[in-house]
């Protein structure tokens, strides 16, 4: 579906403030360095470089365009069998562990795609989510906050194209969520919540106006570039999360972001390998988190199926019938120390 005028200048202002970003972190990389991009990831701003050309009247079918952030693609439930996703994913095991509250389902906008269980949209993006999201109910995190009086302050470093963020408000509306990431992302995510959310009170950072810390609890979202980290540092925040990309980052990130998240945070969520091969840094992120918090639960439970499945993926690497398996993520609550 095509966007309307008035969605198309929202789209023409997020490209701008973009685009200025970009141009503010090269010259304080001049300054500084080690703003820009990872290796790994400045090729895949590269392979997305054309949703700034992109005419913004077809950023009403953005969701065809993210798979560069989560993989996720129309094709494969275009062509693909509900039961076989539905059981591949233990969809209805994922489910029954909450209330009905926290399970998620993707709205049918921007060019959404998936299939409806129940009457829920879903895809590979909301099911990556769901265990997310029990995960936060099952260890307690997500009842202590909403039972929690005031404000809250959440942060996520990596917001992809919305999908956590968009999940996560809806379950705490009462909260102001905060996205760090690179200019180049933020384009995705400003304009997924913007477009989705349309009465909520988005911040995108622009130069022109600074944020102010202490007039951050009257938005919903504030979206800042990865080179402004430092301007939150009067925040106190409730919950950090993270959901693959610490193993993306150069290691200087990685140090910069988790040694912010221990002094601010009282919490951090992650879901992450321990080091991407494609990047080719010389990290272990399982042994940062040690170095700075405690580790609360344990690499991602496997069930019967999935070992099988592990097992069998690693027999047929082994003959050469396949690549070689990717690393197994592991997700833990970090409590600072």
């Amino acid at each position: 579906m095509l966007l309307n005028e008035e969605e198309c200048s929202k789209i023409r202002k997020i490209k701008s403030q973009v685009s200025a970003m970009i141009s503010e972190r090269a010259v304080l990389e001049a300054q500084k360095g080690k703003l820009l991009p990872s290796p790994y990831w400045s090729d895949f701003c590269g392979f997305f470089r054309y949703m700034m050309g992109l005419s913004e009247e077809y950023y009403g079918d953005l969701r065809l365009h993210t798979y560069h952030l989560d993989s996720d693609n129309y094709q494969r439930f275009y062509f693909g069998d509900p039961a076989i996703f539905r059981k591949n994913t233990s969809y209805d095991k994922l489910i029954s562990r909450v209330p009905a509250k926290y399970r998620l389902g993707a709205p049918r906008i921007l060019g959404e795609f998936g299939y409806d269980f129940d009457g829920c949209t879903v895809n590979g993006s909301i099911v990556g989510f769901q265990s997310t999201v029990n995960t936060l109910y099952l260890q307690g995190v997500l009842p202590k906050l909403e039972g929690k009086k005031g404000r809250k302050f959440l942060l996520e470093i990596g917001g992809g194209y919305g999908c956590l963020a968009y999940q996560i408000k809806r379950i705490l509306d009462d909260a102001t969520y905060v996205i760090v990431d690179l200019p180049e992302t933020l384009l995705f995510s400003a304009s997924y919540l913007s477009l989705a959310l349309p009465e909520k009170n988005i911040c995108l950072y622009d130069s022109a106006l600074p944020l102010v810390p202490e007039k951050a609890s009257s938005y919903d979202f504030i979206l800042l570039p990865n080179y402004l980290l430092p301007q939150l540092a009067r925040m106190r925040f409730d919950l950090a999360l993270n959901t693959e990309s610490f193993q993306e980052m150069t290691r200087a990130q990685l140090t910069d972001y988790l040694d912010f998240i221990q002094a601010s945070c009282d919490l951090l969520y992650s879901k992450n390998k321990r080091a991407q091969e494609w990047n080719r840094q010389d990290i272990d992120v399982t042994s940062e988190l040690s170095e700075r918090f405690i580790l609360r639960g344990s690499p991602s439970p496997f069930d019967a199926v999935q070992m099988i499945n592990v097992m069998a993926k690693s027999v047929a690497y082994i003959l050469g019938l396949r690549t070689k398996p990717q690393k197994e993520r592991e997700e833990y609550i970090c409590v600072p120390k």
